[in-house]
């Protein structure tokens, strides 16, 4: 049994199409960027306080104020307020001092009846004379 001339030419175009459409090339693999974006690094210098820093695509940054990256701000701490302390001793005189942290000590011992810190030194007063112990 021989088929019509048109239905052989219909099944080797078919069979032409199948082949031809499939296998093909293999579809392109996901190559990561080469261009990858650089980051960006900011430092901000804030008085009395440490620096800040920060980084990301985009930053800005503004001395003793803040550092901004990626639309993420942060802001220089607040300056210590400045102060100082006095103390009138027992065994006369007075001691005093100033900086950003400061602070009366009491008695040291019995005879050395205070002192004054400020930002982590100490100053003692003198002890008293003789046989006189601090109130």
């Amino acid at each position: 049994m021989s088929l019509p001339r048109n239905v052989l030419s219909l099944l080797a175009s078919g069979a032409f199409l199948l082949v031809t459409s499939c296998g093909g090339t293999a579809p392109e693999e996901a190559v990561p960027s080469q261009h990858a974006k650089a980051l960006a690094a900011c430092t901000a210098r804030c008085s009395g306080a440490p620096s800040i820093s920060c980084s990301g695509a985009t930053c800005q940054s503004v001395d003793n104020a803040y550092v901004s990256c990626d639309g993420q701000r942060t802001d220089c701490p607040a300056a210590p307020t400045p102060c100082t302390v006095t103390l009138d001793c027992e065994a006369g005189g007075s001691l005093s001092c100033s900086g950003t942290s400061c602070q009366q000590l009491g008695p040291q011992s019995i005879k050395v009846c205070g002192g004054v810190q400020c930002d982590g030194m100490a100053q003692w007063c003198p002890p008293l004379p003789g046989n006189l112990e601090c109130y």
